[in-house]
């Protein structure tokens, strides 16, 4: 009689140590999933980022092309909060901002 209680027993806890075993490994594949989304959106979000900044240079860049054949000195400053999309028209001879042009996403000169 013990001896069967004792087989029950071992057997009752194999049983539940494969069930532990396999809620783990369950785990485990659902945390991997888990962080490899999270690496694909993160990387999505860099790439997004990386496609907007090019953008503002290379609207920038075409922008001082077109206004720089009016023989002026155009410089772009950079982007920032403030100043997101703007250019900066500059008289070198008296190194001042003679005037600031916003411009637009679709490379038009908003003022």
């Amino acid at each position: 009689m013990k001896e069967r209680k004792l087989k029950t027993t071992v057997v009752f806890m194999a049983i539940a140590v494969v069930g532990l075993i396999a809620v783990q490994i369950y785990w485990i594949m659902n945390a991997i999933s888990v962080e490899e989304l999270k690496f694909k959106s993160s990387v999505n979000e860099a790439l997004i980022s990386v496609v907007n900044k090019i953008d503002k240079n290379e609207t920038a860049s075409v922008i001082i092309k077109k206004i720089s054949k009016g023989k002026e000195d155009v410089f772009f400053l950079g982007a920032d909060s403030l100043h997101a999309n703007a250019l900066w028209v500059v008289d070198e001879a008296h190194d001042k901002v003679k005037r600031k042009i916003q411009v637009s996403a679709n490379d038009e000169d908003v003022n």
